[in-house]
């Protein structure tokens, strides 16, 4: 079972990804991300962050984004899990390394 080091939570899950992806950091309106949005459309299976965020390679880290079933009205928890991989001098590489969803 692999340790994660660090954990973002649904509230906080935007601000952490837009002061650390790449994408997030070209100041243009296609870029651009607004505080009401849902951090969903960044999710992918490799994301680059800035070489100097917290966290550091090799480790794991999750991001948990709450959301509510529309057939059921259950509440959802959907689990990303990343590894941190060095991509180059200026950035690091997320690796998707589990998507799980949870009904509490």
């Amino acid at each position: 079972m692999m340790k994660v080091k660090f954990n973002v939570k649904d509230k906080s899950a935007l601000s952490f990804l837009k002061e650390n992806l790449l994408e997030c950091l070209i100041d243009d309106n296609k870029h651009r991300i607004d505080d009401d949005q849902s951090p969903y459309y960044l999710m992918k299976d490799e994301m680059y962050f800035k070489i100097d965020c917290k966290i550091k390679i090799g480790e794991h880290f999750k991001i948990e984004i709450f959301d509510r079933s529309r057939l059921s009205g259950k509440e959802l928890v959907n689990q990303y899990t990343y590894r941190c991989e060095k991509y180059d001098d200026v950035a690091l590489k997320m690796v998707l390394l589990d998507f799980n969803i949870q009904a509490k």
